[in-house]
């Protein structure tokens, strides 16, 4: 969790690793954002700066130091319908 002092939001964040098929990027994008691109790991370090939260390096670097579980740990306990 991330907590934003500027806007007092407290963030969750839960990350998913996956295979690239397609990389078109064709949606639409959040405020704030302008654009959508691949970048190397050595190019976001360079530019970290512009990063939206420090939990998404932490988020990569956990994943290349082989931090990640299987899918089926992930459970969801909400009342149907909502």
């Amino acid at each position: 969790m991330w907590h934003n002092g500027d806007n007092e939001t407290t963030y969750f964040r839960a990350n998913f690793s996956g295979s690239v098929c397609d990389q078109t990027i064709e949606t639409n994008l959040d405020a704030g954002i302008v654009r959508a691109f691949w970048m190397t790991y050595e190019g976001i370090l360079a530019d970290k700066q512009r990063l939206r939260s420090p939990a998404i390096l932490d988020s990569i670097d956990d994943y290349l130091a082989g931090k990640y579980y299987p899918l089926n740990i992930v459970k969801c306990y909400i009342k149907q319908p909502l």
